[in-house]
């Protein structure tokens, strides 16, 4: 506590009178002196880690504060394997506690990922996307906005239903994607239920890679901010990704409808802050580590999967169009034809 600076103006530091070790975990009961709050260690927050040398979680009971430290390690390294969950369920990576499950619903809406070029962004969108496919019974809409080169091994999947490269496509696939939530209001109506949770609706997720360019364009920008405020509500779920978060890109209001963001490593302190509120991706060194944040900071570590590994783990996903008067074969998605499985 000395070292990090949690020490009142008198002098005295906080005491501890309890604590318990269980399985690499170390939690600690601290009665802080007078004029030392929460606040205090909240601010000392990367210090106390480098200090514990672990994860840190800060809780308040009354007077105490209680602090809970996870000594156990995040791998440097994981090879991607498929987990079989059922359908809006994902590995989101791997944490000191192991493989840490997440579930698309109206508690955990939307995602924001950031990251520089080569800190492991595109992977992680890549095992990402295999796993809501290799799921099924989920819809997948695509918006490949840098030149459609990181999603287009998945556009001839069955359950990809739309796939844009370009920022007029973007733009039919979003009025898509309104009308179809509102269709989905209307089921619930209908139904006299509140939430998907009492009328299931399947899984729809819009995934955009460089959403900046989206930001930039203005009717684009204005019916992607109403579908984040309405979507939720249907099981609709956005996964938007970027390079480069800077103020434009991902500014307040954005950010307020957004409930999770994984920050791989940016550029400097200022790109971290925006994505995180605080510093700890600029000093992210491991390719593919990243920092969850919902309502705490999770570090975890993003399974590596090959662009040649996916096609061999979503093949039996591919559809093969056939044209019934030409009898040549085209791959791609369409109503009226047969299903094929492409070896």
């Amino acid at each position: 506590m000395k070292d990090t600076g949690i020490i009142n103006k008198r002098g005295k530091l906080p005491k501890v009178v309890d604590f318990k070790v269980e399985k690499g975990k170390v939690e600690y009961k601290l009665l802080p002196p007078y004029g030392i709050s929460i606040e205090d260690f909240q601010n000392k927050f990367d210090k106390l880690e480098q200090s514990l040398n672990g994860e840190v979680k800060l809780l308040k009971e009354g007077s105490f504060i209680v602090l809970k430290v996870n000594k156990n390690p995040i791998p440097d390294y994981v090879e991607f394997e498929y987990i079989s969950l059922p359908p809006g369920e994902v590995i989101l990576g791997y944490s000191r506690d192991g493989p840490f499950k997440l579930r698309f619903s109206d508690e955990y809406p939307h995602m924001l990922v950031g990251g520089t070029t080569g800190s492991g962004k595109s992977v992680f969108l890549r095992q990402l996307i295999v796993q809501l496919l290799l799921s099924g019974n989920v819809d997948l809409y695509l918006i490949d906005l840098k030149f459609g080169v990181e999603f287009s091994v998945f556009r001839n999947s069955r359950y990809v239903k739309e796939y844009a490269e370009n920022e007029d496509d973007a733009f039919r696939v979003m009025l898509t994607i309104k009308e179809l939530t509102y269709k989905r209001f209307d089921e619930l109506k209908k139904s006299n239920a509140v939430n998907t949770e009492e009328y299931y609706m399947k899984p729809v997720f819009v995934i955009v890679d460089e959403f900046r360019n989206i930001m930039e364009n203005k009717r684009l920008k204005s019916l992607f901010e109403e579908l984040l405020r309405i979507c939720r509500a249907v099981n609709i779920h956005f996964i938007i990704a970027t390079q480069r978060p800077d103020k434009d890109t991902v500014p307040g209001s954005l950010k307020a409808n957004i409930a999770m963001t994984c920050a791989f490593r940016t550029r400097d302190a200022v790109n971290s802050r925006i994505l995180l509120e605080n510093d700890r991706a600029a000093s992210i060194q491991i390719p593919g580590r990243f920092i969850f944040q919902f309502k705490d900071d999770i570090e975890m570590q993003s399974p590596f999967l090959s662009v040649e590994r996916a096609r061999l783990l979503i093949k039996d996903t591919f559809v093969v169009k056939r044209e019934k008067l030409s009898g040549v074969l085209d791959l791609a998605n369409g109503e009226g034809y047969e299903d094929y499985s492409l070896y």
